[in-house]
């Protein structure tokens, strides 16, 4: 996350297009406890989707990092 934080500090920071694509993001700790456990249980088999249980759009992510 540091390295899309430069930008904007320096004030160049801003969605990207309309704004209005969603933009699916996850904290690296949270990937690598759905991997973790999926190495360590036997019962998960096929894709993981490791995404954050609520959803952004480009324009909401850069107001935040904005903020």
């Amino acid at each position: 996350m540091g390295h899309m934080l430069l930008p904007f500090r320096l004030g160049l920071g801003g969605p990207i297009g309309s704004g209005h694509q969603f933009f699916p993001w996850i904290h690296i700790g949270d990937l690598a406890g759905i991997l973790t456990h999926a190495l360590e249980a036997n019962h998960v088999h096929g894709v993981l989707n490791g995404v954050a249980p609520s959803s952004a759009t480009n324009a909401e992510f850069a107001q935040t990092l904005g903020a």
